[in-house]
């Protein structure tokens, strides 16, 4: 077994040279307001992803139940309207790659910036089923921008930036937690539900 083993010599080792120069030679982003300006514009995918998991949390069952005209108004009822959206971002999640083969990353977040649009308009509709629906959709939306966001950040992002400036997604998303039971506090303590 030892004459398996071949000694290394100046022919066997790696050049590390060439990854060292690629490394020393990215240059820092020349203008970091923009660079902030994109990142922050990116951090809105994972604030809405907050926003979209604690704000139906925040309003009360009677509102809900009047709201949509149902006498559902169960525990039940609200742990699936909760729970409906991480399904859908589990699945948009999975299938963020397959969307991302066809388009770039631009025409990508557009897409379902428009999607969410939409989305948005249809979930006024005062039926539950409707909710159900597009709450799921959000997940579904939810789950391909949290697939894409981080990507999108590593690329734009200077090597020395990267930790910090990939931390802000995950700031924005707990941001719009506290953002969205804040709101909850005020119009609980506002009573503006009764």
């Amino acid at each position: 077994m030892d004459s398996q083993i071949r000694p290394i010599n100046e022919e066997t080792q790696i050049d590390p040279s060439p990854l060292k120069e690629t490394l020393v030679s990215e240059k820092p982003y020349r203008n970091v307001r923009y660079l902030i300006f994109l990142v922050s514009l990116l951090c809105l995918c994972p604030f809405y992803y907050g926003f979209n998991l604690t704000y139906i949390s925040t309003i009360g069952l009677n509102v809900l139940s009047t709201y949509f005209g149902t006498t559902a108004g169960t525990n039940a009822m609200y742990g699936v309207l909760i729970g409906i959206t991480p399904i859908g971002a589990g699945f948009g999640a999975v299938l963020a790659p397959i969307f991302m083969s066809f388009l770039s990353r631009k025409s990508f977040l557009l897409f379902f910036n428009a999607i969410a649009i939409i989305v948005a308009g249809i979930i006024q509709i005062n039926d539950l089923y409707v909710l159900l629906a597009c709450r799921f959709m959000q997940g579904f939306i939810i789950g391909n921008y949290m697939g894409v966001t981080p990507i999108y950040i590593k690329e734009l992002t200077p090597v020395a930036l990267r930790g910090s400036v990939g931390a802000m997604s995950q700031f924005f998303n707990i941001g719009a937690v506290v953002f969205c039971y804040g709101l909850g506090l005020i119009f609980e303590l506002a009573n503006v539900d009764k």
